[in-house]
């Protein structure tokens, strides 16, 4: 039973670490004796230039980070990585681009491969018969190639020019370089590994996206198709000759109601827009709680129910205003549909660290245990005239602005706990 190639491909990266990091030990390789500042999660680590290198999980920050260590050591910044495209048959540029084609089946690629070090085009002239590509690297400003091989073959090329008009590169400095690419093979495949894997995911993220619409597509068909029936009857209806005028107006009453559901319906849809940005700003969370209450009034007291804010305390959080008033406006309206008989919607809140709870309470019949998985599907509804995309759209608009919904478990009514940044 073989090794998997990701676990093949760590082990390898490991192994290459140890024994870089014994000859700079041993050795006592005084260019790599340097240590780095790395910024993470808000302190700076002092850490050696190899494990520097090995932090880098692409191949556009393995670039960038060997461009800060190169130039920590040696004082030049206009380096390029090349990494051979199998398909195309040329070695591609990482980064910065370079400006010259070079032939992976080329001379000067066969004689790097069978040296297997760093060479200046100075020695490279000795070895090679045709120099165009050795004038024309000379003329982009490069002076030292490195070969990068895995499994006995160049499969990246890393180009620096010269270290100064009057200083060349010593038997030390190409030394020193060749010891620091010997981890180079490993980082470059890990980083590759990892961005096929990024490319999966988000590829599997789109088709779960494609998945949702197409989902929703169907699920608007059907809603649609409802309330154009009704519309078609009536204005059949109404190209009868022979109709009281009372009729007239219940059938243009009926076509206004059925329009107005159908707009309600595909607001909700545009609202699930996975481009819109929030805009956050600092508010105070009690603000907008007076808003909802007030724009709620005259159906809070119509069903005679009872709007409580059980925090008085006044919070400021940063957030999307317009975002968090719909959130809680959505939860607002189907809670009151839920309650014919009148009840009781309570809000409480709390900061903990630096997340906000809002928890939503109603005392109306609740969810049954059996249908809470599906609440947040599309179109999923338990009432005859609802349209199943409140929730559905109450969730997305808590993920934009980075938070998450979640339906609590508790006897009797509804519960939801909202969490977002503050």
């Amino acid at each position: 039973m073989g090794i998997p190639e990701s676990i093949t491909l760590i082990l390898e990266a490991f192994l290459i670490y140890l024994v870089a990091s014994t000859i700079r030990r041993f050795l006592n390789i005084s260019t790599l004796r340097k240590r780095f500042k790395l910024l993470s999660s808000s302190r700076l680590y002092m850490v050696e230039p190899l494990e520097y290198l090995s932090y880098a999980y692409s191949l556009e920050e393995l670039y960038r980070r060997l461009r800060e260590v190169i130039d920590e050591y040696f004082g030049i910044k206009n380096i390029y990585l090349l990494l051979l495209d199998e398909e195309k048959l040329r070695f591609q540029s990482i980064g910065k681009e370079f400006d010259y084609r070079i032939n992976p089946d080329s001379d000067i690629i066969k004689v790097l491969g069978r040296l297997g070090r760093g060479v200046t085009l100075e020695e490279l002239s000795i070895y090679l018969n045709d120099r165009e590509d050795i004038v024309r690297l000379s003329e982009l400003g490069i002076n030292l190639i490195l070969p990068i091989l895995k499994d006995d073959r160049v499969f990246a090329l890393l180009l620096l020019p010269k270290l100064g008009v009057m200083k060349n590169w010593s038997y030390d400095d190409i030394s020193t370089l060749n010891n620091l690419r010997v981890l180079l093979p490993a980082l470059i495949t890990r980083s590759l590994m990892y961005e096929h894997e990024k490319m999966i995911e988000k590829h599997q993220m789109r088709m779960e996206q494609l998945n949702v619409m197409a989902q929703m597509a169907s699920g608007l068909a059907h809603e649609i198709r409802n309330p154009l029936s009704i519309i078609v009857t009536s204005v059949e209806t109404l190209l009868k000759d022979e109709i009281p005028e009372e009729d007239k107006k219940k059938m243009l009453e009926f076509i206004l109601e059925e329009t107005n559901r159908i707009n309600v319906m595909l607001n909700k849809i545009l609202s699930l827009n996975f481009e819109i940005k929030p805009d956050i700003r600092s508010i105070d969370i009690q603000e907008i709680f007076k808003k909802l209450k007030a724009f709620l009034q005259y159906k809070l007291r119509d069903r005679k129910i009872e709007y409580e804010i059980e925090n008085g305390q006044p919070l400021r959080i940063n957030t999307d205003e317009n975002m968090l008033f719909q959130i809680l406006l959505n939860l607002s309206l189907n809670s009151i549909e839920a309650m014919e008989e009148g009840g009781k919607i309570s809000i409480d809140y709390a900061k903990k660290g630096n997340v906000v709870c809002i928890y939503f309470c109603d005392s109306g019949p609740g969810i049954p245990p059996e249908l809470r998985e599906k609440i947040f599907e599309p179109f999923f509804t338990t009432k005859s005239s609802g349209s199943g995309l409140g929730l559905t759209v109450t969730k997305k608009l808590v993920e934009k602005l980075q938070g998450n919904l979640e339906f609590l478990d508790y006897t009797g009514g509804c519960t939801f706990l909202i969490e977002i940044p503050a």
